[in-house]
């Protein structure tokens, strides 16, 4: 991981007595796209919005490279934001509405418009110059808030649910063009969301947030497939769920005991004992599926298809196996039928991933 660009050291908000944000402590690295995930009402926002200067922590330092930053002024940190709303003006131009921040800077005309046109090519907004915002898609409007922006040569940039207004199609074809942007420029930015999937697609990091704190901060693979507690596990993503108790524990391989089978997966460096309980966390397409039971798997299921759906790029089952229900993920379903009746699953003991009993319910610190 690169040098730290923005550091959040144990801030605190709160707003009456309710504590918005919770002793976050947080490093974000120099030119990485890193994202504040998590429900509504969780933080994420007000932790944008601190880093900004909007909002004044009640605890806790700012520092946006060496300098800390919890006196100065929003217009002095050299961040700029993009808000959900894009709060373009309606009664301007899109040149006048990216001019703008320029023009309050009492910048030369002349040097407005070269940097302006720059910046409206390089987000392929060319010949909208003179267009009002309500003559323009939600695509465009989007990029011309971004571009007013960009055009500040801010240091952090900082993005607050800019996508959630677009149409599903528009919001991933967007998201990619965003994500472009950031890498050509190698620009620190800062981004929140609640879509899981839009976290998981853009970013270098996530942080997910939960009740004001961070629970998890990591890669995208890590936070998908490693998650430290149950809510992580259950946000970001489907999951099945298992609650066992360990039989047997060696260097190589786990068993635990669930509802009277036996299932292995691999110890992840784990502290546990024999008769410790475990809860399993196991993706939907890290199961495979069939008709016929496999020979020399180590983790069967014998089940029943309760209910199954074609979604285009994969077939979501619902299976029942004794008393519970395993979602399962078949992925490239083009050349198969739907599968009925009874099926057996599989699952490789690597792609089991256990979280502790003890910690199931309770949440972790940022790394």
């Amino acid at each position: 991981m690169s040098e730290p660009h923005v550091r959040l050291v144990n801030i605190t908000k709160r707003f009456g007595n309710t504590v918005a944000v919770d002793n976050v402590t947080l490093d974000v690295a120099r030119g990485s796209f890193t994202t504040l995930l998590g429900p509504s009402g969780c933080g994420k926002t007000t932790t944008l919005r601190m880093i900004a200067g909007f909002h004044d922590p009640d605890a806790g330092d700012i520092f946006i490279g060496e300098r800390r930053v919890n006196e100065v002024p929003s217009h002095r940190r050299n961040t700029a934001m993009v808000f959900q709303e894009y709060a373009l003006f309606p009664h301007m131009s899109v040149f006048e509405n990216v001019a703008y921040g320029l023009t309050i800077r009492g910048l030369p005309k002349p040097q407005v418009a070269q940097k302006v046109r720059a910046t409206l090519k390089f987000l392929a907004l060319e010949g909208l110059d003179d267009r009002s915002p309500h003559q323009l898609s939600g695509g465009q409007q989007q990029r011309v808030a971004l571009a007013r922006a960009l055009v500040m040569e801010p240091e952090v940039l900082l993005l607050d649910e800019p996508l959630s207004n677009l149409d599903a199609k528009l919001r991933v074809s967007v998201r990619t063009e965003m994500t472009q942007i950031q890498r050509s420029l190698k620009l620190t930015t800062i981004y929140v969301t609640h879509d899981q999937e839009e976290a998981l697609a853009m970013s270098d990091a996530i942080a997910v947030m939960h009740q004001g704190r961070v629970v998890r901060f990591g890669t995208p693979w890590e936070v998908y497939y490693r998650p430290r507690d149950r809510f992580v596990a259950d946000f970001v993503g489907l999951v099945n769920f298992v609650e066992g108790r360990l039989v047997e524990v060696s260097p190589q391989v786990l068993v635990a005991d669930v509802a009277g089978r036996s299932l292995r997966f691999a110890p992840e460096g784990l502290a546990l004992r024999p008769g410790d309980g475990v809860l399993l966390s196991i993706r939907p397409e890290c199961i495979g599926i069939s008709l016929a039971a496999p020979t020399g798997a180590a983790n069967v299921l014998h089940g029943q298809v309760a209910v199954s759906q074609f979604l285009g790029r994969l077939v979501r089952y619902w299976v029942a196996v004794d008393a519970s229900t395993w979602v399962v993920d078949e992925p490239d379903p083009s050349t198969y039928s739907l599968l009925s009746g009874e099926v057996y699953l599989t699952i490789e003991p690597g792609k089991v991933h256990v979280i502790a009993a003890e910690n199931k319910d309770k949440d972790e610190g940022g790394r």
